[in-house]
């Protein structure tokens, strides 16, 4: 089965004098993951804490993010093994659906 994995942080790495690095706190907030397949599914709603996510798919995907989203043939694409980080709000979703 394809995934989407979903990773939340409340905040980014700080390396040395605060200097802040590309990468999620850990530990994280919460981990989700989502089925992608041929129509639209959505995460859980993030957490109130979260402000960051570490989106990777183990295929070809298209994302959309919203309070309520549909992933469509015109949202954000990721190709297959592509890990993408994302500045969100608390308590959006985000929505997946399988692409070529």
């Amino acid at each position: 089965m394809a995934i989407l994995d979903v990773t939340e942080y409340n905040e980014l790495t700080q390396a040395g004098r605060g200097h802040l690095v590309m990468a999620g706190q850990e530990p994280c907030t919460l981990n989700q993951q989502v089925a992608v397949g041929a129509s639209s599914a959505q995460s859980s709603a993030f957490a109130d804490t979260t402000r960051f996510i570490r989106i990777h798919s183990d295929v070809a995907c298209r994302v959309a993010i919203g309070a309520n989203p549909t992933a469509s043939t015109a949202s954000m694409r990721m190709g297959a093994g592509g890990t993408e980080y994302l500045g969100v709000l608390p308590g959006l979703k985000i929505a997946v659906i399988a692409t070529t």
